[in-house]
């Protein structure tokens, strides 16, 4: 009987298992901090909530905006190029 596997590689099993915990400890951290979150944004005014917003939003769209030009580096070569 002949096995296809590189010793160097992660079996499937072996990945399988690294991602069942991954994913175990990631629930583990973000359903503690979605409701702490919750709860702390629940507890402010609303006026603040939406300045935070605001601010979040915005400093995404210019941050995106800003990179635009960076965009152009990842295309690939079309018929102009």
């Amino acid at each position: 009987m002949q096995i296809d596997h590189d010793p160097k590689e992660l079996s499937h099993k072996a990945i399988k298992i690294v991602a069942l915990v991954a994913t175990a400890l990631i629930a583990a951290i973000a359903i503690p901090v979605v409701f702490g979150v919750s709860w702390a944004v629940n507890g402010l005014p609303d006026v603040v909530v939406f300045l935070l917003f605001g601010t979040f939003l915005g400093l995404t769209v210019g941050f995106f905006v800003g990179r635009w030009d960076g965009l152009r580096t990842h295309r690939t070569p079309g018929r102009d190029g």
